[in-house]
C-alpha cells in the first residue's frame, strides 16, 4: 500500500513538474499564430483584421503598412470558427492592445456557428488556465475542467500539437513561424487545386450571430470601429437566392449599425487568382490586399476627420 501511495505521489510530481515546465516554455513561444497572438500586450494599431484563414491568407497587412503609413496587424488563425475568433480577439482587449479600426472577415457558411474548430481546439492548451480562456472553453464539456486541472493531461492527449518533439523545437527555436511579422501567411501553390463547383453560399437570416455580436459588442463597449467583410470565393452561384440572402444579410448588418462590404464574387470563376475555392494566391492577395488598402486608407481619413 505504502509502496503503491508512493509511487502516484511520484508519478503526480513529475506530471505537475512536466505540466509547469511545458507550460512555462509554450506560453512564451510564438511558433503558432495563437501563441503569437496571445503574447501581444499593450500594443497601439490603427487597424486589426480579424477572421479565419480567409483573413489569415488573404490579407497583405505588411505591404498595406508599408504604402501606406499605417500600423495594421492580421489577427486571423487558420482553421479557426468563429469563437475562436471572438476569443482571441478578447484576449488582446484584455492585454491591453488598443485598436482604432476592425476589418472582420466573415463567411456564410460559419459566421452563426457556436462550435470549436478541430483545428485550433488543442491550440489554446497551454493557456487553459488563463480565465478568460477557460471561461469561454469551460461551456464545451467537463473535459476542459479535467484539462485545467489534471496536470499534464492536456499535453498527453495532445501529444502530436505540444508533445517533446514541440518542446523542443520551442526550446531551441527549430523552426520559424509561418506569418511574417504582421501576422499574414500565404499559400505558396499558384495554381488552383481542387473542385470547381459552384455554391449559392447563403446566410442563415434566422441565426443568432451569438459570436458575432460578441465582437460587435467587444468593439463598441472599447470604442473601436468594426467594419464587416467577405473575402473573395472561386465559385459563387449569383442566383436569385443569393443575391436576395446577400441583400439581407446587409440589412442585418444594418441593424447591427456595422458597415458590410461584399467581395465574393470580384473575381468569380477566375481561377488564375486561387489556389482553391476559397483561398486566393499570391496574385490574388496582392490584387485583394490594394483593393482593401483603398477601404481601410478611407475609413482611417473618416476616422482622423471626424476626431
Amino acid at each position: 500500500m505504502k509502496k503503491t501511495l508512493l509511487l502516484v505521489t511520484l508519478l503526480l510530481v513529475i506530471f505537475l513538474f512536466l505540466d509547469l515546465l511545458f507550460t512555462s516554455v509554450y506560453q512564451k513561444g510564438d511558433y503558432s499564430k495563437e501563441q503569437w497572438l496571445m503574447n501581444l500586450k499593450g500594443g497601439t494599431y490603427d487597424y486589426g483584421v480579424l477572421g479565419s484563414s480567409r483573413a489569415y491568407t488573404t490579407v497583405d497587412v505588411k505591404s498595406i503598412n508599408e504604402r501606406t503609413g499605417l500600423n495594421g496587424i492580421n489577427l486571423g488563425i487558420d482553421g479557426s470558427l468563429i469563437s475562436t475568433q471572438a476569443l482571441v480577439f478578447e484576449v488582446l482587449l484584455d492585454a491591453d492592445n488598443k485598436f482604432d479600426k476592425i476589418f472582420f472577415q466573415i463567411d456564410s457558411y460559419n459566421s452563426n456557428d457556436e462550435a470549436i474548430g478541430k483545428f485550433t481546439r488543442p491550440r489554446f492548451m497551454p493557456f487553459i488556465r488563463q480565465p478568460i480562456v477557460f471561461d469561454h472553453f469551460k461551456k464545451y464539456g467537463l473535459e476542459w475542467y479535467a484539462y485545467k486541472y489534471i496536470p499534464y493531461l492536456r499535453y498527453a492527449e495532445y501529444n502530436f500539437d505540444w508533445g517533446p518533439h514541440n518542446f523542443l523545437n520551442h526550446l531551441l527555436e527549430i523552426s520559424n513561424p509561418d506569418h511574417d511579422e504582421a501576422g499574414s501567411f500565404f499559400y505558396p501553390n499558384p495554381d488552383f487545386v481542387g473542385a470547381k463547383n459552384t455554391s449559392e453560399y447563403l446566410f442563415d437570416l434566422d441565426g443568432e450571430y451569438a459570436y458575432l455580436n460578441r465582437v460587435v459588442d467587444l468593439c463598441k463597449k472599447n470604442g473601436i470601429e468594426i467594419i464587416l467583410f467577405t473575402a473573395p470565393l472561386a465559385s459563387v452561384a449569383e442566383t436569385e437566392a443569393h443575391i436576395e440572402n446577400a441583400d439581407a444579410f446587409k440589412l442585418i448588418c444594418e441593424d447591427l449599425k456595422v458597415p458590410y462590404y461584399d467581395f465574393r464574387t470580384i473575381y468569380n470563376e477566375d481561377y488564375s487568382m486561387f489556389t482553391n475555392y476559397n483561398h486566393l494566391n499570391r496574385k490574388g492577395v496582392s490584387d485583394f490586399s490594394a483593393r482593401l488598402e483603398k477601404l481601410i486608407v478611407k475609413e482611417q481619413n473618416m476616422l482622423t476627420a471626424n476626431n
